[in-house]
């Protein structure tokens, strides 16, 4: 899956682009929950009614995220890309001009349409078009711009709420994803490659049931799924669990999920460059996850303290941030190009499954009053996951169909 000789240029051009894709991506999926407060006495909704609309986004999303990787393979990942851009923009657009709750609901289901393109479309790109000497941080720098959107988003939309008004935060998110757009299309030579990429290639097409049910796809599906719950399960709960354990102030507990995000962001960008000095991503995957499942384990103790839990929080976010790019690296190594998209998207859909399944199981050992079993849990499904690596590289040799 060697794409053809390119220039660094080009190379860091095609990552940047699909790159600031993704961080729109990010941006748009917390655009309108900064202004959840705005929104319930404009409507006079309950919280549980706005957080519905979340809902809506994500399983949107999740469902259309496996069939959107048959459009990038049928009419190009450049093209699919651009027309998600386009929608989520076109959405919070229109989302600036609700006047009742409920015109919040179509809002949310087209801008699940578009987000759901940006996996499958963005990692087919970056498999066919960059060269294999830069393609580790060229999946470190994809994944760091989004948690570089998801940064930026309450920081932008608050802000402009604060000096105008929310129907002014959501037009200016949404031209800034119309500009985004524009720029994709300008440079729509670079993203439609993976089509004629995916022409080129050889091997006989077959159905896309027979793509995904491969043990290899199946595998890095789980993984996903695992890992998408375990990052969750610390994300949404960990504040929680800090301020059981430690009797801190909450202010100060979300220093624990701002930490674990941090680690995890520096442990990809590391990640990256690890991936394009060895061969072995199964090691650095294997190694990465033990590391980082050990730690969660150590933090469940309580036993160094606050500050001692803080650092091992930074740390296993870390060694679990480093193996996203060798990771990626092993989804490619059997991805044809003219299955890049339907691979892509089917076991990226598992980041929708894990985060739609583990704040059940999380919440139920909080209301237990078992706050260091957030960090237990996080621990066993890391350790899960170490296991589907086993079992992907085991099935590496039975390459996907094309």
């Amino acid at each position: 899956m060697e794409p053809k000789p390119a220039s660094l240029a080009r190379d860091i051009r095609v990552v940047g682009l699909v790159s600031g894709a993704h961080l729109l991506s990010h941006f748009f999926q917390l655009a309108l929950a900064p202004l959840f407060p705005i929104l319930r006495e404009e409507f006079a909704v309950s919280y549980v009614a706005l957080g519905a609309i979340t809902t809506a986004f994500y399983a949107i999303s999740g469902i259309c995220q496996v069939f959107a990787g048959t459009l990038v393979d049928r009419f190009g990942a450049g093209r699919v890309l651009i027309a998600g851009v386009a929608l989520l923009a076109g959405a919070m657009t229109c989302a600036a001009f609700a006047t009742s709750y409920w015109m919040l609901v179509p809002v949310a289901v087209v801008a699940g349409l578009g987000n759901s393109v940006f996996h499958p479309a963005d990692l087919a790109i970056l498999s066919t078009q960059v060269s294999s000497r830069i393609m580790g941080r060229a999946y470190s720098a994809h994944a760091t711009c989004g948690t570089l959107g998801y940064a930026l988003s309450p920081f932008v939309i608050g802000s402009v709420a604060l000096l105008a008004n929310w129907r002014v935060a959501l037009l200016v998110s949404g031209a800034i994803g119309l500009i985004g757009a524009a720029i994709l299309w300008w440079y729509r030579a670079d993203l439609d490659a993976h089509r004629a990429r995916a022409k080129d290639s050889d091997g006989v097409r077959t159905s896309y049931w027979s793509v995904i049910a491969n043990p290899v796809v199946v595998s890095a599906f789980l993984y996903f799924a695992l890992m998408a719950g375990a990052g969750i399960g610390v994300q949404n709960f960990a504040t929680v669990a800090m301020v059981t354990l430690y009797a801190v102030p909450l202010a100060v507990a979300t220093g624990a999920v701002t930490i674990y995000i941090v680690g995890s962001a520096a442990g990809t960008l590391v990640g990256g460059v690890i991936a394009d000095r060895t061969a072995r991503h199964d090691v650095v995957a294997i190694a990465g996850l033990s590391l980082a499942a050990a730690l969660m384990v150590i933090t469940a103790t309580a036993g160094f303290g606050f500050t001692g839990t803080l650092t091992t929080l930074a740390l296993a976010g870390f060694f679990a941030g480093s193996t996203a790019p060798s990771r990626d690296m092993l989804v490619r190594s059997i991805s044809p190009p003219a299955a890049a998209g339907r691979i892509f998207g089917f076991v990226y859909s598992g980041l929708d499954l894990g985060s739609c399944i583990a704040p059940l199981i999380f919440g139920v050992l909080i209301d237990r009053e078992m706050p260091a079993g957030i960090f237990i849990a996080n621990a066993v499904m890391v350790a899960m996951a170490t296991m589907t690596i086993l079992m992907f590289k085991r099935a590496i040799p039975r390459r996907v169909p094309a």
